[in-house]
Order: C-alpha cells, then structure tokens, then sequence
C-alpha cells in the first residue's frame, strides 16, 4: 500500500518527468535550467540555484552567464576566491558581459587597497591596470552602465576626493535610482562624509525604485540605526522580515537590535517568532537559547531547551547544545547525564559516538584515565577515524611518552583534515619529543598555513624557529601577529627574545618601550628593558628598571626578579641592599620560596662559605624537591675543599631528583677532580639511559672513554658517542670527536676534524695541541711544529702542556 508520503514523491518525479519531457531538446532544458536558477537566486536560495546553474554548465560547459550566476552565488556566501574566477571565467567567454567586468573591476580595486597598506607598489599598481582596463571596457560599450559611475566614483575615492565621487554618483543615481549598486556606493560615501540624512534619503529612494531588494531595506535599517533613529531602524527591518519571512538572519538582526536598546521582552519575541515560521528548525531554537542565556538568565535558556528537546526529541543538536550549556556552569554531572542519555538513544550511530567522545574528554579532565581509554577504544571500535578519539588517543599516549603511538593516531586526523591546526600542532609537539625536528617543523608550517589568524600556533612555530636559530623567519612569524595587534603581549614577548639573539640592543629598547606602553602596569616590560642594560654593562640604568619592576611583580615573577636584582647589586657590589631585600622577603614570608637560596649567594660572594652552607640547607627545608639548592650546596662544599661533603649533598639530591641532569653532571665532575673515573663514567651512562640527547653527559663521557680507557669496547663506546657531533657547529663537541679518532689510531680521521675546530677557534691551546699530536702521529713534523708551539706559548694551563712541550723538543 502507498502512503501519502510516497504519493507526493511520485507525482512530483511525474510532474518533473513531464515538464523535461515537454522541454524537447539540450537547448530547451538549459533555458528551463537558467530560469530556475535566477528564481532561486532572488529568492537567496542559494543551495539551489547552485544545482540549476550547474546543471546549465553540464548541458553547456562554455555558458557565460551562468559563470555570472555562479560567481553572484559564491559572493553572496563570501567565497570571494571562488566568486572571482568565476566572473573570470564569463569574461573569458563574453567580454560584454558588462555586469562581470563590474564586479572583477571592484575585486580588483580591494586588491589594490590590500597591495597599499601591505607596502606592495608594483602589486597595487597592477591591479589599478585592471580597474582601468575593465572601466574602459565598460564604458565603450554602455557608458550608462551603472559600472562606470560605480567604478570612477571608486577610483576617486580611493585617492581621497570623496567630494569627486559623491559628484560622479549623484547625476547619475537621479536618473538611475533603481540600480542598487550605485545607491549603495553613494549612500556609504555620504555616511563617511558624516552627511546621515543624505545616506538615508538616498536609501529610502532606492528602496522605493527596487521594492523587491530586501538587502537595501537591510542597509536602510542599519543607517537608521547608526543615526540614533530607532523607531525607523525598527520599521525598516520589519520591512524586510514581511518580504522574508523565513530568513532567520534577518530576525537575528532585529532581536540584537532590540537588545542594544534594552528591550529585552521585545527582542525575544522576536526570536519567539521566528521558531513560529519554522518550528521543526533546531537552529532557531538555539538562538533564542542562547540570547536567553546571554542577556535573561541561565535557568531560563535551560527551561527553554528543555522544552525545545521534548518538541523535537530526533534534534541531536539541542540535546548538545543542553551538554554545553551545563558545561558553561562548571555543572559536570548534569552535563553528563545529558550526554549519557545521548549515546543510550544513539548507540554506535554519529551522534552517540560523539557523545561518547565527549565524554571520554570530560573523564581526561578529571584524570580519570581508565574510563578515559575505555570510551576511546569503544569509540575507535567503531569509528577508526573518529578525530575526536583519535585526538584523544594521542594525548593519552602523549602523557605515556609513547609517541610513536601518538604520532600515528595524529596523522590519521591530519590524512583525514589536512587543515586541522590543533592537530598539526600536536603531531609537531609528537615529534619534537620523538627527536624527528624536521617534521616537527614541517608539521608546524603546515599549521599556520592552515590557521594563519591563530596567534598560538605562529607563535609556536616562531618558538622552534628561534630555537633553530632561523632567527629571521622567526621574525617574520612575530612580525605577522603584532601587524594585526601591535599591542600583543606574547607577541611582543617573542620579538624581545628574538631581537636579543640577534644581539639588536637598539632595536630591543624599542620593542619593548612597546610593551611598557601597551601595559604599563606589568612588569614584563620593565624587568626585560632592565636585562637589556646589564647586557649593555649599564648597570644603574638596569637597576631603575628592575625597581620598577618589582614595584609590579607578584607571585612566581617576584621570585624570578628579586634573583635578578639580588644578582644585579652583588655584581655591583651593594651587598647591603640585596642582604635588606632578602631579609624584608623573609619577614613578610618566613617560608619564602627562595630567600635562603638567595642569602646563600650572597654569602658565596663574600666569601662566608660556612654561613652560606648553612643557608642552603635551610633552603632544601623549604623546597626539598628542587634540585638547584642540593647543587650549590656542593659547590659551597667544594669552596672549603670538602668533596667528599658535594659528593654527599649531590647524592642527597639524587634521592629526590634522581634522573637530574643538574646532579648527576656535576656529580660525575666532582669524581673526575677525585681521579675515580670509573665513578664518573657510570654516572654518565646513567643519565644517557633517560637522557640520551643530552650534549655534555655525550660529550663528557666521549672524552673520559677515549682519555681513560685503552680497550676496544671502550673506544668503539667512545667512537659512538662522539660522532653525533659530527655535523656540530660547537667547537668543543668537534674536539671531542676529534680526539677520539686520535685516540683509536685515526690521525687521518683526526686530522680532518681537529682542522675544522681550530678554524673555529684559533686561540684555545688545548685544540691546537690536539692537532698538533694528531699531526704528530700521522707524520707530519712541520704541521706538527707549527700547532704544538702555538698551544706552549699561548701562556694557557692545559691537560697535555709537557707532552707537548716533550714532542716539540723531539721534533727540534
């Protein structure tokens, strides 16, 4: 049996069937096809009038004016891109379509402004040659077509005579009064002329010539609006809702409005009537929610969705906006509940997926990791390309330290949405932990391109520049976010850190006088103007801006600057004054985070390194689980010649901070300056086991292998670990690896490294007595000679003096 719905569908394919039919031939469709089209496009219905229009240009791939049509509807949803190569493309096929050129000639026009304000000469001046060539056209062939005024007007303008324009514009729209596109120029050139009443008269008479352009009656409200003319604002705007009743945008806009004016009971009535034209509409509904919520109150817009869910129990939409409603008011369970009841009406459909991810998202949050996992591989059972899981999946294994795993998953979401910049920059943070930098660049890169106004990720992305030292893209990255906010504090934060690599003082003052303008009451700016001159070794001036500073500073950022300036008045000798900020630290904080630590150091300095221990320890009372205090402890110990006592305080650290590279390295130190380099060699692989990318535990262990140690194993361990710094650019890495072919029997090998070091650093004796052994070794006596006594007379102490000066006497 056929049900009524059915019917419908049937008489309609009929009825479809019949009028194709009685259209005969190609041309004949084409022409139905068209006509649609533009009906669809009056009617702003631009979904199918895409469909007409297309099916226009599969008849006939070479139709200019549906290229036209296309062009209107892709500006019409501001797709400009996709609006100008149509246009493009119809006048590529009709130079006469005069209504294209109009339009290319206006994109043209904003590209020429965008080319001025970006600095662009030759850019802007092309796209002025367009304009002219397009107004040209125009002009030949109708030099009534409303392009003409419109575009001149515009060319004027833009040079500043908008007197010229208005001029141009004003003969023309008293004989034209219909065409829209010159009312509008006019009526925006008379409101920047602050000329309101003109505007609005030329408005109102455009809207009488075109009663059918509901955008005029929009843009007449609006001028109303701009000048303090409510009652006719309102009456305009209710114009255009009476001829487009069903365009929500147009109610939205009436309601705000209302809002503004504080007629709150009017605006939503508004939105109420809106629901009225199209019950059946979730989006309707949540906008009446959220104008409850924003400007009546939260329990209201509840009630209201509530009602709305029950009306329309299948809108999976209402139901997750009630999840984020609660979530907006912290109410964790009841936004739980909600989404509860999601996944039991949707199961393993979309929606009930998406719920369950959400869910997963909220247990992350409150580390409930097992129930976390769970919902992501229920989630990923059914989806394996849920982006959500799949996102989730990587900051799981994220936290595991598992990147592989999180790389994976990550790049699974990029396949998937090669757009998706929170996903690009996580899989950048996955390689970087993973050690592939490149990628982690790559990746990075392709996240600013994708969200080129997300201040985050530029600002990311210039982070790993700087560490790169790619210093000058990185100030491009920079550079592009403080165009758009000159104000921007990371932004300017960055500038300051990239400026200082570069080693621009100059330029540096002036970046950050930038950030004490914009916020004068931080005292960021000041603390890094302060850095800038102790840099410069004007110390008064960096003391003046560490006060100001401190003046400003709360919490952990008083901390940091207190050490400074403590550091700051021990070099220039005002140990008084740092011993009163100190003290005053104590008495307002007696378990002040740092104060003991900071005491010590003043001690160090004046050389009181019994009182100074004593202040360390006291130190460790207060923040036991830090590192730095157990280290300058021992160096307070090995200022009294105690080893044996720093040995003690780092082991005591390393209870707490056990895969601490601040102790274990000056650990493995301090048993070198004791001869136990078995000891030292242990510590180092200890830390390369959890450290491995660590340079100096590489470094140091290299050269303790290849120094003291003469077996195969040990060299080849040796060997191994020097030859990362192979592509170094650090003298001292170079070295090593250096002597460690010297030490394996390579001189060849030596040679060719131990050359590149001294190049870098002709001065250090020590490099130049590596490689003169190495050319001692290999046979080389005058080379030999040469490197040999520029180490002896360097007047430098190094490791290998008397053999040098030994080889030098055999080599005489």
């Amino acid at each position: 049996m056929v049900d009524a719905m059915n019917i419908k569908k049937i008489t309609l394919v009929v009825l479809i069937s019949a009028v194709l039919g009685a259209c005969g031939g190609a041309e004949e469709r084409k022409q139905v096809y068209l006509e649609r089209g533009k009906t669809y496009l009056e009617e702003e219905n631009f979904e199918k009038a895409r469909v007409e229009i297309k099916n226009v240009l599969q008849i006939d791939p070479e139709h200019a004016e549906a290229y036209l049509l296309l062009g209107r509807i892709m500006e019409k949803e501001q797709n400009w891109a996709k609006a100008y190569g149509n246009y493009t493309k119809a006048v590529e096929l009709d130079p006469t379509l005069l209504d294209a050129r109009m339009r290319l000639g206006q994109f043209m026009l904003l590209q020429a402004n965008a080319a001025r304000s970006r600095g662009e000469t030759e850019a802007e001046a092309e796209a002025l040659a367009k304009v002219r060539e397009h107004l040209a056209a125009i002009r030949e062939a109708d030099p009534q077509h409303p392009g003409v005024p419109a575009l001149s007007a515009s060319m004027k303008a833009r040079d500043g005579d908008r007197d010229g324009a208005i001029a141009l514009l004003e003969p023309y729209f008293e004989s034209h009064p219909e065409k829209t596109e010159v009312a509008v120029l006019l009526a925006n050139l008379y409101q920047q002329a602050e000329r309101h009443d003109q505007a609005q008269q030329v408005l109102a008479r455009a809207v009488e010539a075109s009663p059918g352009e509901v955008s005029l009656k929009v843009q007449l409200a609006q001028a109303y609006a701009r000048d303090q003319k409510p009652e006719d604002a309102i009456q305009a705007m209710r114009q255009a809702i009476e001829q487009k009743p069903e365009n929500l945008g147009f109610r939205v806009s009436l309601a705000s409005y209302y809002a503004q004016l504080d007629r709150i009971d009017e605006a939503e009535q508004v939105l109420h009537e809106a629901i009225t034209v199209d019950p059946e509409d979730p989006e309707r509904h949540l906008v009446l929610v959220d104008f409850l919520n924003n400007r009546v109150s939260f329990e209201r817009a509840v009630e209201e969705l509530q009602a709305a869910i029950d009306k329309l129990p299948e809108a999976h939409e209402l139901r997750f906006a009630l999840a984020r409603l609660h979530g907006s008011k912290q109410q964790t369970e009841e936004r739980k509940a909600v989404l509860k009841a999601i996944v039991d009406k949707w199961g393993t459909e979309p929606q009930g997926l998406e719920a369950k991810v959400a869910l997963a998202q909220i247990a992350a949050g409150e580390e409930d990791l097992d129930t976390t996992r769970r919902l992501v591989a229920e989630v990923l059972e059914e989806n394996p390309s849920d982006s959500g899981a799949l996102m989730l999946k990587a900051r799981l294994a994220l936290m595991d330290e598992n990147y592989t795993d999180a790389i994976t998953a990550l790049r699974t979401v990029v396949k998937d949405q090669p757009d998706n910049a929170q996903a690009l920059t996580l899989l950048a943070g996955a390689h970087m932990q993973n050690g592939e930098m490149e990628l982690a660049g790559d990746n990075l890169r392709r996240a600013v391109e994708a969200a080129p106004d997300n201040i985050d990720v530029r600002l990311r992305y210039a982070g790993y520049l700087l560490r790169r030292g790619e210093l000058d893209l990185a100030e491009q990255q920079v550079d592009a976010v403080l165009e758009a906010d000159p104000e921007e504090s990371r932004a300017l934060v960055a500038k300051t850190n990239i400026l200082a690599a570069k080693n621009d003082p100059d330029q540096l003052k002036d970046v950050i006088g930038s950030m004490q303008a914009a916020d004068p009451d931080s005292p960021e700016g000041y603390f890094r103007m302060g850095r800038v001159h102790r840099t410069m070794g004007d110390l008064e001036a960096a003391h003046a801006e560490y006060e100001k500073a401190l003046e400003r500073a709360e919490g952990q950022g008083s901390m940091l600057m207190l050490g400074e300036m403590v550091s700051l008045e021990i070099q220039m000798d005002r140990l008084d004054s740092a011993e009163a900020r100190v003290q005053a630290a104590l008495e307002a904080d007696p378990e002040h985070p740092s104060a003991h630590g900071l005491r010590a150091t003043i001690r160090m300095a004046q050389e009181r390194y019994g009182e100074a221990e004593r202040e360390y320890l006291a130190q460790i009372e207060v923040t036991p689980d830090a590192a730095q205090p157990y280290a300058r402890l021992a160096s307070a110990r090995m200022a009294q010649d105690d080893l044996d006592g720093a040995i003690e305080a780092y082991r005591e650290g390393l209870e707490r901070q056990p895969e601490s590279p601040d102790l274990l390295i000056p650990l493995a130190g301090v048993y070198e300056r004791k001869g136990d380099y078995d000891q030292a060699i242990a510590l180092y692989e200890q830390l390369l086991e959890t450290n491995p990318d660590n340079a100096v535990a590489t470094n140091n262990l290299a050269a303790l292998l290849s120094d003291h140690r003469t077996d195969a194993a040990s060299l080849d361990r040796a060997l191994e670990l020097a030859d990362k710094f192979r592509n170094a650019e650090q003298p001292v890495f170079l070295d090593t690896l250096g002597w460690v072919h010297y030490r394996r029997g390579e001189y060849e090998q030596a040679i060719e490294v131990l050359a590149r070091v001294v190049r870098q650093a002709s001065d250090v004796a020590i490099f130049q007595y590596h490689l003169g052994m190495a050319h001692h070794k290999a046979g080389n006596a005058a080379q030999a000679r040469e490197h040999l006594q520029k180490a002896v007379d360097s007047g430098n102490e190094f490791g290998g003096l008397e053999e040098a000066r030994k080889v030098l006497e055999e080599l005489q």
